[in-house]
């Protein structure tokens, strides 16, 4: 009989870490799941064990990682850090975890990346993983990721099998970036604006989907071919980028959504100045805009992907359509807003 196989999720306490878990554990034959991160978030009583610990501290993820079969690394920091965090955590952390698997043997490493290791701004269609990665990126998060996946991939061989994942667009119920960030703007009474013209197309991802395809990954890294190589993972529905906020404003309550639009060359603009007010204050006071020239390139310029690849290599389909992860993910935060509502109201 084979040996059961046995996952460590690092960062399985997050966003998709824990969608990682919920699907590997409702599969027909689990295998055996631990996870790793800072801090206990949930309780699954079909989870070995949750262990509490730094991916930088080398004793942590060494003992994590002993007797596992595969381990999936999906912990990072995104945004409102400074630049050395960014370091020590994707890249120092990566590196940390890349050391323990070859130190405990074990043969498999899925890493969760970023579609934006090869994007800075400009105007992408229909891209491939043979887009070479950015010169110069437009913000720490994109570079140490960038540098942590050539770090992954360069570390293929040698009886560790290594593979990359770049997701587009992550959302879903409880997100507390893509979502949340949507969520939030509506509050601020920010459903009326938007920046552009909305003629351009963006991929979005349903986590349940990016989620599949970490454990695809996992059961076809060991294939002829397979190994040292990344992939884009999309829903496979490029979407003019306003439509998802439009639809999820809707859904809150909100009528004749995104009515005012502001020109592109002025968002540049207002983005470009904020960008030059966080560098003056930076010896003074941190601030993380939410608006920079970056974030309107995004908005504004076509990013959409090619994922060819994924589907003929590790058999990738999304299994949940875009508008039915927006409606998951509108039916979540419609019920985040009435519960707040109704604790306002008592």
């Amino acid at each position: 009989m084979a040996k059961q196989e046995s996952y460590l999720i690092i960062g399985g306490g997050g966003f998709l870490g824990k969608r990682i878990v919920e699907l590997l554990l409702e599969s027909p034959s689990p295998p055996e799941v631990y996870i790793l991160d800072l801090r206990k978030t949930f309780d699954n009583p079909r989870v070995k064990e949750f262990i509490e610990g730094d991916i930088t501290d080398p004793v942590a993820v060494n003992n994590a990682c002993k007797g596992r079969t595969v381990v999936i690394h999906t912990a990072a920091v995104i945004e409102g850090f400074p630049t050395p965090v960014y370091w020590k955590v994707n890249y120092e952390g990566t590196k940390t975890i890349i050391d323990a698997c070859r130190k405990q043997g074990v043969p498999t490493l899925i890493y969760t990346s970023s579609a934006s290791v090869t994007y800075n701004g400009q105007d992408l269609r229909n891209g491939t993983e043979k887009d070479p990665y950015c010169e110069i990126h437009m913000d720490t998060y994109n570079e140490t990721k960038a540098a942590a996946e050539q770090l992954v991939l360069s570390s293929n061989g040698g009886g560790l099998a290594t593979i990359s994942l770049r997701p587009a667009g992550i959302f879903g119920p409880g997100d507390n970036n893509a979502s949340k960030g949507l969520y939030d703007a509506a509050k601020k009474g920010n459903w009326k604006f938007m920046i552009g013209d909305n003629s351009t197309l963006f991929d979005w991802t349903y986590v349940d989907n990016v989620a599949q395809a970490h454990i695809l990954a996992a059961q076809n890294i060991h294939r002829p071919g397979v190994s040292g190589e990344a992939f884009y993972i999309t829903n496979d529905t490029p979407t003019f980028f306003w439509d998802v906020p439009k639809y999820l404003y809707n859904e809150l309550g909100y009528r004749n959504t995104l009515h005012t639009r502001i020109p592109r060359s002025l968002g540049l603009l207002l983005g470009s100045v904020v960008d030059a007010l966080v560098a003056i204050l930076k010896p003074i006071r941190k601030i993380n805009p939410t608006f920079t020239k970056f974030r309107v390139k995004v908005i504004t310029n076509n990013r959409y992907l090619n994922i060819a690849k994924a589907k003929d290599v590790l058999g990738y389909s999304p299994m949940i359509p875009l508008e039915e992860g927006l409606r998951r993910t509108a039916v979540h935060w419609k019920a985040f807003d009435d519960a707040a509502k109704a604790a306002e109201a008592n």
